[in-house]
């Protein structure tokens, strides 16, 4: 939906090229709602927001939005895990089995923290199906990890820990912090509460009216890379499971989650809120696939 909007807020002498591209993806249609804050070299050179906080447009976006992240939390995870090395709880060169004993199981005795952090340690997903109740549950999660078998030889490559990260190192830092606290509450506690930041891993339900909802993007235009997809997603074909991102409606009743950690116990999301949702990505999952035979078609 392309929209021209005047951005709102402050761009510093120089940086303005950075505001016309932000209204530029609103006239192009590939926002709604947006904010962008750069800082050069410890100085604010350019703090703006525009557009709606939903398709409804039913209000602004503005400096109250609230926004999910997704893996840039990796980033304050990794902060998290400094902190411990900082105070002589953790050494990137040790073993992880030294402060998770029971990581060790499967061959994984000798991999280290850095190894861990810079995904060197094949345990990018899950063996095996994973229910959403299990997923919601912490201490299930970081169980199975431990127990499984690395999916190649750690530290002889990498590949991206996408969805696995926030477990396996929120883990490391429950274990070594003599609160044994978890990610979000040590993250809440140590790093954004000091500097005021409105950053959570695990969001306070006063703040669940804040947040713009999410708005799904329309299927790749280019059938190789739509084909990428869809093979990724066949289990069967590639002998590797891929997690599929259930968005459930906001409920306090989730608990404080880190990515998918959840301290309170599971069994707790809205009866047949979960499996609409899953029925409605096999719907699109079955266009696509309709889609992707087309393209083929007209090869």
């Amino acid at each position: 939906m392309a929209s021209s909007i005047t951005p709102e807020g402050f761009v510093a002498s120089g940086w303005e090229p950075v505001r016309d591209a932000f209204a530029q993806n609103f006239a192009e249609g590939r926002d709604v709602g947006a904010g962008v804050a750069v800082y050069h070299r410890g100085e604010l050179k350019v703090d703006l927001r525009g557009g709606s906080f939903d398709v409804a447009q039913s209000k602004p976006y503005d400096h109250s939005t609230l926004q999910l992240v997704f893996s840039t939390t990796k980033g304050v995870t990794a902060i998290a895990v400094g902190m411990c090395v900082d105070r002589g709880l953790l050494s990137y060169d040790g073993k992880v089995s030294t402060y998770w004993p029971e990581f060790a199981a499967a061959g994984k005795g000798d991999i280290t923290v850095a190894q861990l952090l810079s995904h060197q340690a094949g345990l990018y997903s899950v063996d095996g199906p994973i229910t959403v109740d299990e997923a919601l549950h912490w201490d299930t999660i970081t169980a199975r990890l431990a127990a499984q078998k690395p999916l190649w030889e750690p530290g002889t490559t990498h590949g991206y820990h996408a969805l696995t990260y926030g477990w396996l190192a929120g883990e490391l830092v429950r274990r070594v912090d003599p609160q044994h606290r978890s990610l979000g509450t040590f993250v809440a506690e140590e790093i954004t509460g000091p500097l005021r930041a409105e950053f959570w891993v695990g969001l306070p339900e006063q703040h669940e009216g804040r947040v713009s909802p999410m708005i799904a993007a329309a299927p790749p235009e280019d059938p190789a890379v739509l084909k990428m997809m869809l093979d990724m997603g066949d289990a069967e074909e590639t002998g590797v499971t891929f997690a599929v991102t259930v968005q459930v409606p906001p409920t306090p009743t989730l608990g404080e989650y880190t990515g998918l950690e959840v301290v309170k116990e599971p069994n707790e999301v809205p009866e047949g809120a979960v499996q609409e949702e899953i029925d409605r990505v096999r719907e699109q999952g079955a266009r696509l696939e309709d889609t992707d035979r087309a393209a083929a078609v007209g090869d």
